[in-house]
C-alpha cells in the first residue's frame, strides 16, 4: 500500500470525565463517567510511517504499522478531548 490511503473506518476512543481534584473517575472498563463517540479514520502510507487522521476533528498520529498508527491515534483523541486539570500552582 506505499503512497495509497485506505478505506475510511470507524474509531471509538473511550474518553473519560475528570473529577474532583483532576482525577479520572472509574475507567474505561468499569464505564463510570466514560462517554463514548465514534471517528472515521483516514489511514495511508508516508515511506516508513502509516498516517492515521480522524476526519471529524483536526487529530493525526503515526505508527510503524496501521494498528499502530490507529491504536496512536485512539490515545490522542482521548487526550485531546481530556478537559483540562485544575491550574497550576505557582
Amino acid at each position: 500500500m506505499m503512497g495509497g490511503r485506505r478505506a475510511p473506518e470507524p474509531l471509538t476512543p473511550t474518553l473519560s470525565r475528570k473529577g474532583r481534584g483532576g482525577r479520572r473517575e472509574g475507567g474505561a472498563a468499569s464505564g463510570v463517567g466514560a462517554m463514548t463517540r465514534v471517528f472515521t479514520a483516514s489511514v495511508w502510507n508516508e515511506g516508513d510511517w502509516y498516517v492515521a487522521q480522524a476526519l471529524e476533528v483536526d487529530v493525526v498520529s503515526q505508527g510503524e504499522t496501521i494498528d499502530g498508527a490507529l491504536a496512536n491515534l485512539r490515545e490522542a483523541l482521548e487526550l485531546y478531548f481530556e478537559p483540562p486539570g485544575p491550574p497550576a500552582m505557582s
